[in-house]
């Protein structure tokens, strides 16, 4: 990426969420917004190119009926 004229310094961590990639990028003025969309876009492409997909977040949200005397589970509905 050097060659691009990037200064380019990267920092990862595991988290309970997944990886986290915090990236600094030194680019002339003005051109952050043009550089960031073109690192996303390349770092997408190399992982579509190894098969790494990435995570969607997903979250269960329970309803229930509000007669929950019995606590049985048909009273409950996941989506």
């Amino acid at each position: 990426m050097h060659s691009l004229g990037w200064s380019l310094f990267i920092y990862n961590n595991f988290e309970q969420r997944g990886l986290i990639i915090r990236v600094w990028i030194k680019t002339k003025p003005l051109k952050q917004w043009l550089v960031s969309r073109e690192f996303r876009r390349r770092l997408k492409m190399e992982f579509d190119k190894q098969g790494l997909p990435l995570p969607v977040p997903q979250q269960k949200i329970w309803f229930t009926n509000g007669n929950m005397k019995n606590n049985d589970p048909s009273d409950h509905l996941v989506v």
